[in-house]
C-alpha cells in the first residue's frame, strides 16, 4: 500500500507538471514547493509511539548483508529495476524532448501512462505474490520489462504510449513480489536492517541510472546519428534487467527449494 500511495503521487506529479510546465516552468517550482509545505505542516502533527529499540544504523545494515547474502537476490533487483527508472527519468525523456519534439505537457502523459498502472497494480500484484509465489513473478516481470523497455527507440509515439502501459504493468508484476521476498528472506530480529538495505539498493540504482543513461549516450553518440544512439542506450539499459532475469533463474530455484520463500 506505502509502494502504492508513493507511485500514484508521482503518477500525478508527473503530467501536472508538464501541464504547468507548458505555461510557466517556474510554477512547477512553486506548485512543488507549496505542497512540500502543506506535508511538513502535516508531519508536525503527527507523535510518532515510544521507540522500543535504536533506529537501524548503516553499519547493521551491511552486517545484516553479509550475515545473509540470500537478501543479494532481491537488493540486485531492486538495484537494477531502479537504475532503468532512473535512466527512463533522464535520458529518456531527453528523447522524448529532443528526437521526438514533444511537449512537456506529452512527456508527463507518457509517464503517467507508466506509473498509473504501476501503482494500480501494486497491491492486487501483491496479492497474487501471496497466492502464487514470488519467483516466477519476479523473473518473468524482470524479463518483460527489459523487452519492453529495450523498444523504446524503435517504435512511434503511439507505439511509445503502449510499451508505457505495459512497462507499468510489468513494473508492477515485479516489484511486489520483490518486496514480498525481502520480507520472506529477512532474518528475525533484523527486519528493519534488511528493508533498508532494500530501499539502499534501490536509491544507489536511482543514481546511478541518470550518470550512466548520459555515459552510454555521450558513448554512443560520436559513432551513430543521435536518434540510433538513443535507441542502442535504451536496447543496453533494457537487456540488464533480462540478463538480471536470466541470472537469477539458479538463485531463484534454490531459495524455493530451501524453503525460504515461494
Amino acid at each position: 500500500a506505502v509502494g502504492a500511495s508513493m507511485m500514484f503521487g508521482t503518477a500525478i506529479g508527473t503530467p501536472l507538471g508538464g501541464r504547468l510546465g507548458k505555461t510557466n516552468a517556474e510554477a512547477v517550482l512553486l506548485v512543488g514547493a507549496v505542497l512540500c509545505a502543506a506535508a511538513l505542516a502535516m508531519c508536525l502533527r503527527l507523535r510518532e509511539p515510544p521507540r522500543h529499540r535504536q533506529p537501524t544504523t548503516m553499519r547493521e545494515t551491511l552486517l545484516t548483508l553479509r550475515s545473509f547474502p540470500r537478501l543479494w537476490v532481491p537488493y540486485v533487483y531492486a538495484f537494477i529495476d531502479r537504475f532503468c527508472v532512473g535512466v527512463l527519468i533522464s535520458t529518456f525523456i531527453l528523447y522524448l524532448g529532443n528526437v521526438m519534439a514533444m511537449t512537456p505537457e506529452r512527456i508527463g502523459g507518457l509517464m503517467a501512462a507508466f506509473l498509473l498502472p504501476f501503482a494500480a497494480l501494486c497491491y492486487p500484484a501483491g496479492r497474487l505474490t501471496d497466492r502464487f509465489g514470488r519467483a516466477l513473478p519476479m523473473c518473468a516481470g524482470s524479463l518483460l520489462f527489459g523487452v519492453v523497455y529495450a523498444g523504446y527507440g524503435m517504435v512511434s509515439p503511439g507505439g511509445l504510449l503502449v510499451l508505457m502501459l505495459l512497462s507499468g504493468v510489468f513494473s508492477a508484476m515485479m516489484f511486489a513480489p520483490n518486496l514480498a521476498m525481502c520480507s520472506d528472506l529477512a532474518p528475525p530480529g533484523h527486519r528493519a536492517a534488511a528493508f533498508a538495505g532494500f530501499n539502499m539498493a534501490g536509491s544507489l540504482g536511482f543514481l546511478c541510472g541518470p550518470v550512466l543513461g548520459g555515459v552510454l549516450l555521450a558513448w554512443f553518440s560520436p559513432q551513430m546519428p543521435e536518434e540510433s544512439a538513443y535507441r542502442a542506450t535504451f536496447v543496453v539499459t533494457g537487456m540488464t534487467e533480462v540478463l538480471c532475469a536470466i541470472v537469477s533463474i539458479p538463485w531463484l530455484l534454490a531459495l524455493r527449494r530451501k524453503g525460504l520463500t515461494r
